[in-house]
Formats: C-alpha cells, sequence, structure tokens
C-alpha cells in the first residue's frame, strides 16, 4: 500500500516537472525501505551526514552505512 501511494506521487511529481528530485518508481513485491523514501541516495545521504560534522551520532556511523555509496 505504502509503495503503491510512493508511485502515484512519484509518478505525479514527474508530471509536474519534479522528477529529478525522486526516487526510481518501486517495483511490486520490492521491500527496501530505504530506497523506496529515497534516503540511499548519494545526495540524500550527504544531506544527512553534513548534519553531523562531528559524527557524534556514532551508532550512524558505527553501522558501516555511509561506506555502501
Amino acid at each position: 500500500m505504502v509503495r503503491e501511494r510512493v508511485n502515484q506521487e512519484n509518478i505525479r511529481q514527474n508530471r509536474s516537472g519534479k522528477q529529478d528530485l525522486l526516487p526510481p518508481l518501486q517495483p511490486q513485491g520490492s521491500i527496501d525501505g530505504l530506497k523506496m523514501f529515497g534516503f540511499s541516495s548519494t545526495s540524500i545521504i550527504q544531506v544527512i551526514e553534513d548534519l553531523d560534522p562531528t559524527r557524534q551520532c556514532s551508532e550512524y556511523w558505527s553501522s558501516g552505512f555511509h561506506a555502501q555509496l
């Protein structure tokens, strides 16, 4: 249900000319929440990481997620 709603909104935004800001459409059976909501996008990750320049969020930095890019 969430995936369908995200895809519908993505299509709506594409039609209004905002396609560069959105994650790709998600296929049936897709369950990767990070990709679904755009959190694995390099530009989004960069913005998130820029919010913690002194690396105080140690759980995030030790997770290795940022290294997957």
